[in-house]
């Protein structure tokens, strides 16, 4: 009879534990769609801005070069920022 004093407190205990565990998992599971959701895909605008700031790491590099003269950077440049 004594032993059966303080099984409720182990049931109690042990459920809380399992509580927890689902809670973290689901936490962990919520946290990695969310995660790989950023890093998988940029909306429309941020794709544009990225072409953009290639196109002029490009432009510029061709002006550098000598490639192109400066009317045609400064025009080429101006087409890039427009869009």
């Amino acid at each position: 009879m004594m032993g059966y004093g303080f099984s409720w407190i182990l049931m109690f205990v042990g459920g809380l534990i399992v509580t927890v565990i689902i809670v973290l998992i689901i936490f962990a599971l919520v946290r990695a769609v969310n995660t790989s959701g950023k890093s998988g895909y940029a909306a429309p605008h941020e794709m544009q801005h990225d072409h953009n700031n290639r196109a002029l790491a490009v432009l510029a590099e061709r002006y550098a070069k000598g490639e192109i003269s400066e009317e045609e950077y400064k025009q080429k440049k101006s087409e890039i920022t427009k869009s």
